[in-house]
Formats: C-alpha cells, sequence, structure tokens
C-alpha cells in the first residue's frame, strides 16, 4: 500500500551556527533570512527551489486543496427557492468523514483504455466504467485538465490521456485520486430519476440510479474538475440529504 511520507524536516530547522551567532555578525543572508521568517540561510536553498515550493503546477491549480469525504447540506427539507441567493454556503461537511488534501508532488493520469500498464508508475487502478488511473510521483506533465493532447507521463507512446489530476491523501497518508463522479442521496420516498432535470440545471448529469435505493443516484459534471468545483449548486437541490465525491483508494503497487 502507498502511504505517503511525511514532510522532510530540514528546512523547518535552523543550522545550530546561525542561532550561536549574534545578529550583527550573521552574514546578511542570513539575516535576511530570518526576517523571511524562515530561519534557513538563503545561500543554502537556490532561489528557483523557494519559488517552486510556493507554485502548484496549472493543471493542479483548477482543482481544491481538499476534498471532504460526505457533505451534508442543511436544512435538506427545505426548497432551493426558498433559499436566500445572498445566504451563506449551506455545506456542513459530516464530523466524521475524513477530508482528502491534495497531495504535492504526486499526479494521477486517467487513460481511456483499460488495457494500459504505464511505465513508471506507482500504482495502477481500474476506472469504473473502463479506462486505467494511474498515479505517478512528480510534476504533473502537458496540458490541463481534458486535454487529449496530453503528452505521455513516461514519455513512451502510450494510449491517449484523458485527464490529468491531483492525488489527494487522507491523514493516515493513504492515497486517493477524484474520478469526476459524485454519489447524491435524495430524503426516502424521493426517486432520483425524477429529479434529472434539476441535476442537469445543476450542472451534472446522472449516470446511474440505484435499483435497490432510487433515491440515491451518481451524477457527474463536464469534466473532474467541474464536478468538483460545482459540489455547491447541488446543495441547492430540494431534499438532498448527503453528496459524496467518488474517491478511488489505493488497490495495487506498481
Amino acid at each position: 500500500m502507498l502511504h505517503f511520507p511525511a514532510p522532510p524536516s530540514a528546512l523547518a530547522q535552523a543550522p545550530a551556527q546561525v542561532a550561536s551567532q549574534a545578529p550583527d555578525q550573521a552574514p546578511w543572508p542570513q539575516i535576511l533570512g530570518r526576517h523571511l521568517a524562515t530561519n534557513v540561510p538563503l545561500w543554502a536553498v537556490p532561489l528557483a527551489c523557494i519559488f517552486r515550493l510556493q507554485e502548484k503546477p496549472a493543471v493542479m491549480s483548477q482543482y481544491p486543496d481538499q476534498i471532504p469525504s460526505s457533505i451534508a447540506p442543511a436544512a435538506s427539507g427545505s426548497t432551493a427557492a426558498s433559499r436566500s441567493p445572498s445566504a451563506a454556503p449551506m455545506t456542513a461537511p459530516s464530523s466524521s468523514a475524513p477530508v482528502y488534501k491534495q497531495r504535492a508532488g504526486y499526479y494521477a493520469v486517467h487513460y481511456a483504455n483499460a488495457n494500459v500498464d504505464p511505465a513508471g508508475a506507482e500504482f495502477v487502478m481500474a476506472a469504473d466504467g473502463g479506462g486505467t488511473i494511474a498515479v505517478f510521483q512528480g510534476e504533473a506533465p502537458g496540458k490541463a485538465s481534458g486535454d487529449r493532447r496530453t503528452a505521455s507521463p513516461a514519455n513512451t507512446p502510450q494510449p491517449l490521456a484523458e485527464q490529468i489530476t491531483p492525488v489527494y491523501a487522507t491523514d493516515n497518508g493513504l492515497a486517493a485520486v477524484p474520478t469526476g463522479q459524485v454519489f447524491v442521496r435524495f430524503a426516502d420516498g424521493v426517486d432520483a430519476r425524477d429529479r434529472a432535470n434539476q441535476l442537469q440545471a445543476a450542472g451534472y448529469t446522472t449516470v446511474k440510479v440505484l435499483d435497490f435505493a432510487p433515491q440515491g443516484a451518481w451524477v457527474k459534471a463536464g469534466s473532474i474538475a467541474e464536478s468538483l468545483d460545482q459540489l455547491q449548486s447541488l446543495e441547492g437541490l430540494e431534499s438532498v440529504e448527503a453528496i459524496e465525491p467518488q474517491m478511488l483508494m489505493e488497490r495495487a503497487l506498481r
């Protein structure tokens, strides 16, 4: 199982000799470093690395830093029309549900073809409905999510990648990848098939309604990023009791 290591502590600790020097005797890079509250002399860290630590690749910037595993809209029995347009967001994440946090240094490539074995992947998962999701370590290459011209991560001939997404992690470090599908559960007695138009107005199409529990349905937006970005629009639907973005957890280590 892939568990992410704890962040290195080297940059969080100042060299012993810096602490022992008087302020007026320390070299100017160290003085400036303390002014920047880094406790690290600037000559010890290349300038490009300083800015790289603060950058998020463009392909990842369209995704949220955190994804709640479950959202319970407040006052789910009220209608969208009864809510003030200026009212605060109704989001109320479940107190017992974990929160997935975007993990730097990893990315996932979503392939339309199920019969792929990308070289260099940390692990590979089968996507629901066909396709393959491969998780790589490093900086995400290629174009933004949804661009079918995205290059192969290993620079080798591979089936065309449809989307590149971040990799998220739970508090215990277990990797999780968003698929773009979202589970929506309405109140008992509500058939999700009857809410297809409302779901479409919120930006989602219905993928599947559960036969054994018709109040629940899997939905998706135009892209994975849009599915995650538009979750608030689902909260405005009448009688919605739970919203759960689908996150695939690690299944095989490569």
